[in-house]
């Protein structure tokens, strides 16, 4: 996990600024809230994101591939970074 996050902000920190008069990168998606609450031992939580966990929904499925596009556009510019990293990480491995 750790590795991970380091990897990406690694990552993101190689990503260049747009050039002048480049478009902008693409807005990421937004989950909509949809408040659910849950009532245990005389406490009552409230989860507005409850309904992602419902993995077969088509619209958890819609959200997550929105995402998934958004960061792939927004990583593209360190795609050959991202491949030497991974080779260097493999070739490590014992």
């Amino acid at each position: 996990m750790t590795l991970r996050i380091e990897l990406l902000t690694v990552l993101g920190a190689a990503v260049p600024p747009p050039a002048e008069g480049a478009p902008s990168p693409a807005q990421p998606p937004v989950a909509p809230t949809i408040p659910h609450e849950t009532h245990l031992h005389g406490d009552t939580r409230r989860d507005d994101y409850h309904w992602l966990r419902e993995k077969e929904d088509p619209a958890v499925r819609a959200y997550l591939e929105a995402e998934n596009a958004y960061t792939d556009a927004v990583m593209q510019p360190t795609t050959a970074l991202q491949e030497t990293l991974y080779r260097e990480m493999v070739g490590r491995i014992q």
